[in-house]
């Protein structure tokens, strides 16, 4: 989340236009997005059309499909959705068949996750495999029925592959589906198709004020601003000065020095472990609290931005000397504003 002129906004890349949603107001004047892709190591402004939406709040690209809220908070999805298919997928927006309406949503893989604007529960929708909606079955759902067990209230959720993660009012982390490769963080040892439908507290006593969950790990951010990752990693996408392939449930401190992060995001899979193809590693992203832009981990295509192709196990200093207010990392390339 980002503001401009006071207004709250979220980013959506949806090729071949990126959309910023405004929340109330109008906001005049020239944005400037930069991303680095396939072939290009640093950050450079896009050259695609920019479109302001003044009617939709919470807009979130994910793989498969994009999710929004508009301005009653009300939840629409489309792309591939589970009353859609990939062959024939809904080629514009929805509204989600339900009455509720949400504070925030998120969206990743087939499943979204929103907090109810009356019970302060949380409830997923949409690919029910390996626990990712939180419920007792695994059953996919075309709109949220009930909420995520154990009835916590978060303040901040992230949908991941098939993991998403949570962050209560006394900030402590959650994360809750698939946790064959640690991605839950909870200590369990990574096993194939180990997976948890109630959410899990992540281990280590952290006081965690963002969280965001990727393709087979996660990342989030304390109140002094440290960055920690668990799950995955094979390139450096934890942080923690490791390259090696290994499988890490409890979260690893990003090795950053003295810079503090202010928010931080996961990426899909890029790279697979060669001794656990079922476990994948990406990039990270993140915006420190003077609104520099960091990444590490894959850099095959230049996803990290630091002018190398080269991957990196600690932060490296996206190659710009804008100040970034927000940043989204896909599994080859990275976006910011």
């Amino acid at each position: 989340m980002y503001f401009i002129n006071g207004n709250s906004c979220q980013l959506s890349f949806v090729s071949p236009s990126c959309y910023i949603a405004i929340n109330s107001g109008t906001v005049a004047g020239d944005y400037t997005i930069s991303f680095s892709t396939t072939g290009e190591v640093s950050p450079t402004p896009a050259s695609t059309d920019i479109t302001v939406f003044l009617n939709k709040v919470n807009v979130q690209s994910a793989f498969y499909q994009t999710s929004a809220l508009d301005t009653n908070n009300v939840p629409y999805w489309w792309g591939w959705t589970i009353s859609s298919s990939q062959a024939n997928p809904d080629l514009t927006p929805e509204a989600v068949d339900t009455n509720m309406k949400f504070s925030i949503i998120s969206s990743r893989y087939g499943h979204i996750c929103g907090i109810n604007l009356i019970d302060n529960l949380t409830y997923c929708w949409g690919n029910g495999k390996d626990g990712s909606l939180g419920l007792p079955n695994n059953s996919n759902l075309a709109f949220p029925t009930s909420p995520v067990q154990g009835n916590h209230t978060f303040t901040n959720i992230s949908a991941g592959y098939r993991q998403s993660c949570g962050i209560d009012t006394n900030n402590n982390g959650w994360c809750w589906g698939k946790n064959n490769c640690g991605q839950l963080g909870n200590g369990q040892t990574p096993t194939e198709g180990l997976y948890n439908s109630i959410p899990q507290l992540v281990s280590g006593n952290h006081q965690f004020v963002t969280v965001s969950a990727g393709q087979y790990f996660s990342c989030g951010i304390d109140n002094s601003g440290t960055a920690w990752c668990w799950g995955a990693q094979y390139g450096g996408d934890l942080g923690n000065g490791q390259n090696s392939e290994q499988y890490l449930s409890s979260p690893q401190q990003v090795l950053s020095g003295a810079t503090k992060f202010q928010m931080i995001v996961t990426s899909g899979a890029s790279s697979y472990g060669p001794s656990n193809p079922s476990c994948g590693s990406g990039h990270t992203c993140a915006i420190d609290t003077t609104g520099k832009a960091w990444c590490w981990g894959i850099n095959s295509t230049g996803q990290l931005g630091n002018n190398t192709l080269n991957n990196s196990s600690t932060p490296q200093s996206v190659y710009s000397t804008r100040k970034f207010i927000d940043i989204t990392a896909g599994s080859n390339y990275t976006c910011a504003i």
